[in-house]
């Protein structure tokens, strides 16, 4: 996964600036894209660390809105709890509260949404979450997106689309 600084249209990384254009929302989200510029641990960092100051962001809840919220409250918590796993399960709060179904502590352990022993089951339980209501519908492309936050439209979403589908009727034939 590159993240969302490589763009493979331009065959580079993007600026800050250009983050700041394609993420930016608030005002004060697109400042902070704009800071990296100028940030020495950004200018310098590797490509996975310059991904995570930009996660850190995104995810960040000082710059969302109410309603997206997602328990990112602390330094660091947007590239701690980007998205992973099937369906890319994003957010602390989702985290926390996927791990109490499954009994494991995703918080602590947020990389443990990749592993096939728990990769599967995270994206099941995610997708049964209060007010996610997937499984009480037809699947669609629209619902996926309305329940995890995304529509796709790159390979890699539709595949997790697909995949999300293929579990729904694995599990509820």
């Amino acid at each position: 996964e590159q993240g969302r600084i490589y763009s493979a249209a331009l065959g580079r990384d993007r600026t800050p600036s250009e983050i700041a254009d394609l993420l930016g929302g608030s005002a004060a989200r697109r400042q902070a894209f704009n800071s990296l510029a100028t940030n020495p641990a950004y200018i310098n960092g590797t490509s996975d660390e310059k991904n995570d100051m930009v996660f850190d962001i995104y995810y960040d809840d000082q710059y969302r809105s109410e309603r997206f919220k997602l328990g990112n409250t602390s330094e660091g918590d947007g590239s701690k709890y980007k998205g992973r796993g099937i369906i890319q399960i994003t957010g602390k709060s989702n985290y926390k509260a996927v791990g109490e179904i499954l009994g494991v502590d995703l918080v602590e352990n947020p990389e443990l949404v990749n592993d096939p022993q728990y990769a599967a089951a995270a994206a099941m339980a995610y997708l049964t979450l209060p007010g996610k209501d997937f499984f009480a519908k037809d699947v669609t492309q629209s619902s996926l997106a309305k329940t995890v936050g995304h529509s796709g439209g790159t390979a890699a979403a539709k595949a997790r689309f697909d995949r999300a589908k293929e579990l729904k009727e694995e599990m509820y034939p």
